[in-house]
């Protein structure tokens, strides 16, 4: 990073790491399909478009196994 000081540096630093996601894909995911549904009985679909939920690709799954 290109800045002034090191005390510059080290909050950039410290609010970077404050927004890494630190819980599970599942609980983001939950969480998003809350959201999505509350959004969907406010605004309906002029506001989420015409799916009914959040849509299942919406978070990336890595197969298990490894291959």
């Amino acid at each position: 990073m290109k800045v002034e000081d090191d005390a510059t540096f080290i909050a950039t630093r410290t609010r970077y790491r404050e927004g890494i996601p630190r819980r599970t894909i599942a609980e983001e995911e939950a969480d998003a399909a809350k959201l999505y549904t509350v959004l969907r009985e406010t605004g309906g679909p002029e506001l989420t478009g015409p799916a009914p939920a959040l849509d299942p690709g919406t978070y990336y799954k890595p197969a298990l196994g490894g291959n």
